[in-house]
């Protein structure tokens, strides 16, 4: 068997189940050294956290593994994160952002203590996880080494559709977006690409979403595809992971057998005078604009 990503070291946070433990999973067996970040208490022994199986589990199978677990969105850890795949494996090459947390209701209902947490842990947290191992790889660059480093960003359909109830996590994953176009752009320089993934898997977090509770139940016989299965996500973060990917500021959506490209925020047809327009001017034509009908 090949091991395309053989010698990489990666980082994965949220990794103690879901897609992070499938993530994990198929880069051992793809040959990358793993740092494997969770929630909990912060320090770099497993001990009797949700990480211990699966960490047991891949050195058993002959990987190499660091377990990290804090909390994401804590500048400390981000740091932590980037010194101990330093300190294990004296490199750091690709970062996966996977960590999230949940929250669905109304934006008129929605506590101010649910925009916080899903900030915290989502925006924020990809946030410092970037910055962090995007200062690293500056240093590296500048020392005269090419990088060759990637960072997998998270979105969700969520924000790219516009979901009803999903405003809170609609936004953190939209600046999510966002954040990647920028960091791709501003480290493209650097030797490091940065792409965005929306995945859809049944995890503990997706079992929760009202829209999707019954679509994503585990199909009945065993000749069914199960398109919802999140081990069907790793192969295309695996492959975005690989030294010789050549994307960068990438949107893409993943599930089952299915991988699409979102296209980046576009301008569209206009309309443009050289004068100020008048109120009763736009009035007139927005609204054609908006159709595509409107002269340009």
């Amino acid at each position: 068997m090949s091991e395309s990503l053989a010698g990489r070291v990666a980082v994965i946070t949220g990794a103690a189940g879901g897609l992070g433990r499938e993530y994990a999973r198929l880069f051992a067996a793809e040959g990358a050294r793993l740092v494997l970040a969770d929630h909990g208490t912060s320090g770099t022994t497993p001990g009797d956290d949700p990480l211990a199986g699966l960490v047991g589990e891949l050195r058993g199978a002959g990987a190499e593994v660091a377990a990290y677990l804090g909390d994401i969105g804590a500048e400390e850890s981000a740091d932590a994160l980037v010194a101990v795949a330093l300190e294990r494996f004296g490199a750091l090459d690709v970062l996966v952002n996977n960590a999230g947390n949940w929250y669905e209701g109304p934006i008129a209902q929605t506590p101010l203590g649910a925009w916080d947490s899903i900030m915290h842990v989502h925006l924020r947290g990809h946030f410092l996880t970037l910055r962090a191992a995007a200062r690293h790889w500056m240093s590296v660059h500048e020392s005269g080494q090419p990088a060759m480093a990637c960072v997998i960003n998270t979105t969700s359909r969520s924000a790219l559709n516009a979901i009803a109830g999903h405003s809170v996590y609609a936004a953190a994953k939209g600046g999510i977006i966002a954040l990647t176009h920028v960091a791709a752009d501003e480290l493209a320089p650097y030797g490091v690409r940065v792409n965005c993934v929306a995945p859809a898997g049944r995890t503990g977090m997706t079992l929760g979403i009202t829209a999707l509770a019954d679509a994503i139940r585990v199909p009945c016989g065993a000749e069914i595809f199960d398109e919802w299965d999140p081990a069907n996500v790793a192969p295309l973060i695996a492959y975005l992971a690989t030294r010789d990917c050549p994307l960068t500021g990438e949107i893409l959506f993943a599930r089952g057998g299915t991988v699409q490209r979102y296209e980046r925020w576009l301008p569209g047809r206009m309309i443009d005078k050289p004068a100020r327009w008048t109120v009763a001017e736009l009035a007139e034509l927005v609204p054609l604009l908006v159709s595509g009908r409107a002269p340009e």
